[in-house]
This record gives C-alpha cells, sequence and structure tokens, in this order.
C-alpha cells in the first residue's frame, strides 16, 4: 500500500527540469523530460528519489537531488 505523498509539477519545477535538461544535454547526456520534472519536484519538495533507474545516476551528477538508485 502506497504511504507517501502525490505532487503535482509546477511551473517551478518545469523550468528547473529543462535546466537541468539544459546542462545534460551540453555535457552529452540528455534524459526523458519526465525524469526531469521528477528530479524537479523532488528538489523543489526536499524529497527523496528512491528508483531502479539507473539514469538518476547521471541525473545526480548536475543536481543536488537526493537519490537512492537499487541495483
Amino acid at each position: 500500500m502506497f504511504k507517501g505523498k502525490v505532487y503535482l509539477p509546477t511551473i517551478e519545477d518545469y523550468v528547473l527540469a529543462f535546466n537541468i535538461q539544459k546542462e545534460l544535454y551540453r555535457r552529452g547526456k540528455p534524459k526523458s523530460f519526465l525524469d526531469l520534472v521528477i528530479t524537479a519536484i523532488c528538489i523543489n519538495r526536499k524529497e527523496k528519489l528512491i528508483t531502479k533507474d539507473k539514469n538518476f545516476k547521471d541525473i545526480k551528477e548536475v543536481t543536488n537531488i537526493d537519490v537512492e538508485v537499487l541495483e
């Protein structure tokens, strides 16, 4: 049973996601915009993300997201 919170993205989340994508693109590692919106929501709300999606390792390199990537 899910016991967390559900957050809907705001304009600020979309702007942050866009800026993260610009940096990833500059490094040659663009990601799906959905992953970046999830990242922005977590950063802006100071939430930890736990995922099996290894793309978040690259995202962590350019952000301060609190993420744990499970194997």
